[in-house]
């Protein structure tokens, strides 16, 4: 099916893996003696399953022919990246595995370059805009 070779899947996704978890522990583990929260460490983990069910969720509509579940479900993904950090490294990783196994690795890491760098746009310039037109403050959690 694909004219791009799936053995650049076995190249790509540890690479991928190897990058995408390396800045979550940067992030987390600043200083050598630092004592990480139990909630940032889950604020992680929630946020790649959140990747990885999603893309499931994508992929699964896909294979099963349920385009008008499968219409909502990637555009709706643009407005959840304006209240969530969806351009973190996890949930790309999360997002990549997710579709995996359905469309290869290729496909689903150009669209999720595309859409991680749309929801930092979004998230860390549109979401404050939005909420000052409204008249309210900008706080969010930083996890």
């Amino acid at each position: 099916m694909p004219s791009i070779s799936n053995w650049w899947g076995a190249f790509l996704l540890p690479l991928l893996t190897f990058f995408s978890l390396n800045r979550p522990q940067k992030r987390l583990f600043m200083s050598e003696n630092a004592v990480v929260p139990p909630q940032k460490l889950q604020a992680v983990l929630l946020l790649f399953l959140a990747g990885l069910l999603y893309a499931g969720a994508i992929a699964f509509c896909f294979a099963t022919d349920k385009k008008d579940i499968n219409g909502l479900l990637f555009p709706s993904l643009f407005l959840w990246a304006l209240i969530f950090p969806l351009y973190r490294a996890e949930f790309f990783l999360g997002f990549i595995i997710g579709l995996t196994y359905t469309f290869g690795a290729i496909l689903p890491t150009f669209i999720a370059s595309v859409f991680v760098v749309l929801s930092y746009v979004s998230h860390k310039f549109l979401y404050p805009f939005v909420l000052k037109i409204f008249g309210k403050s900008v706080k969010r959690n930083q996890f």
